[in-house]
């Protein structure tokens, strides 16, 4: 399959927005359906079910903190920031948010399906 055109920084966001969209709707499709998680979304809901909190907040909390750790990481090892770019510090702030909004669209889906 070749790559997809992009002609510019523009279409890189346009990419990367979209990209965000769908991982966020992944996600929340996976935990609505009990799904067996990937590691990042096991240890969310493992929290979630200990400490009194929204799964979309957590994810983002979770999300950020290895960013940041990506990025000191970074610094440490190679001496200059490589691997994190603001595209990554989107996703990670937004997923989180953006699956909020799709647990609710997935959880009246459901209701509707059950009836």
């Amino acid at each position: 399959m070749p790559p997809l055109p992009c002609s510019g920084y523009l279409m890189a966001w346009v990419y990367c927005a979209l990209g965000i969209v769908l991982i966020a709707f992944g996600v929340s499709v996976e935990v609505m359906a009990n799904l067996v998680t990937t590691a990042g979304e096991g240890i969310v809901l493992a929290i979630c079910q200990v400490a009194p909190t929204k799964f979309g907040n957590m994810k983002m909390t979770f999300d950020v903190t290895l960013v940041c750790i990506a990025i000191v990481l970074s610094l440490v090892f190679l001496g200059h920031l490589s691997g994190v770019r603001e595209g990554t510090i989107a996703a990670a702030i937004l997923v989180g948010q953006i699956t909020k909004q799709t647990n609710k669209l997935t959880k009246k889906l459901e209701l509707a399906v059950l009836r």
